[in-house]
């Protein structure tokens, strides 16, 4: 095995460090020419048996390739025979540069490397931990086992309306005039938990196969940042302030009488006000009432649940 003549490690920083080895030329000498005999076993040059080839055409061939190669291991072997013994640990595989590998010469090579920080526990025997406590009641103990209950339903499909406390599955489509906001299928809900909103008081009592029309209160949808509505997340339709009622028909405007009772003439400033209101309605930009937002549900499926027995 390799063993390094001499070894130099420097702090170059932090946790770096930095090792100069150099190995003895006569050990490297003597790897290289064993590298050499083994290599000439397989050369085969046209004239000679395979074998049979002279060292130093063997040499004159294949030195320089053998002499990288029993430097790059000999350098491996000799930092890690080097690293035995030091008072730090390696955090992770050093980097190896060969120095010099002439013939005749010594095997020099520097290994930059991490070691692990070295870690001062702090004195540990006035300590003092606070084990949490606690109590478990049987009202926890019985809440538990319900939940653990509801978790693991078993559902059966029921031919009959439904039910708080049943799950039912549903397509419905959220719609303002011609305009389709939202449109989803097979969206499944256990009535009761909360989940449809205002919704769920009128799937309450609709059968499978059967489809309902409910008008939601739900707020005007930002069509430039998203295309669901206000009011709708995760199929959920959530309480929106109401909007205001449109009150169809105008009222008449009083006519303005002179002291002798008859209705006097409109002034300039009258005039123009017509004529302006009469513009805005040929261009058609009259204020329209809005829209109402409807929700269009069809249900697919009543399933009854049915909890596990207690032991």
């Amino acid at each position: 095995m390799a063993e390094a003549a001499h070894l130099a490690i420097s702090d170059t920083g932090g946790l770096t460090r930095k090792a100069a080895v150099r190995v003895s030329a006569a050990q490297f000498e003597a790897e290289v020419n064993a590298g050499l005999r083994q290599a000439a076993v397989d050369l085969k040059v046209p004239g000679f048996r395979p074998g049979k080839v002279p060292m130093k055409e063997v040499r004159r061939r294949l030195e320089g390739q053998v002499r990288d190669r029993v430097a790059r291991e000999m350098s491996i072997a000799s930092f890690t025979d080097a690293m035995r013994g030091q008072p730090f640990t390696l955090a992770a595989p050093a980097t190896i540069e060969i120095v010099s590998l002439a013939a005749g010469g010594d095997l020099a090579f520097t290994a930059t490397f991490e070691v692990l920080p070295e870690i001062e526990l702090a004195p540990w025997a006035s300590l003092r931990i606070r084990q949490p406590h606690t109590a478990i009641e049987e009202p926890d103990i019985d809440a538990t086992i319900e939940d653990i209950r509801l978790q693991r339903r078993v559902w059966t499909s029921v031919d009959r309306p439904a039910a708080t406390g049943d799950r039912i599955t549903l397509d419905y489509q959220v719609r303002r005039g011609d305009m389709v906001l939202t449109d989803r299928s097979g969206v499944v809900a256990v009535l009761g938990e909360g989940r449809l909103g205002p919704l769920e008081q009128a799937l309450v009592g609709l059968a499978a196969d059967e489809a309902t029309t409910v008008a939601t209160p739900l707020q005007e949808p930002d069509t430039d940042a998203a295309e669901k509505p206000a009011g709708l997340e995760d199929g959920a339709l959530l309480d929106a302030p109401a909007p205001d009622p449109v009150v169809e028909g105008e009222a008449a405007t009083p006519e303005v009488q002179g002291a002798e009772g008859a209705a006097e003439e409109p002034s300039d400033a009258t005039n123009a006000e017509s004529a302006s209101e009469d513009a805005g309605d040929a261009s058609g930009e009259t204020e329209r009432p809005a829209e109402e937002t409807v929700v269009a549900v069809t249900m697919r499926a009543v399933e009854q649940g049915e909890l596990p027995a207690v032991d």
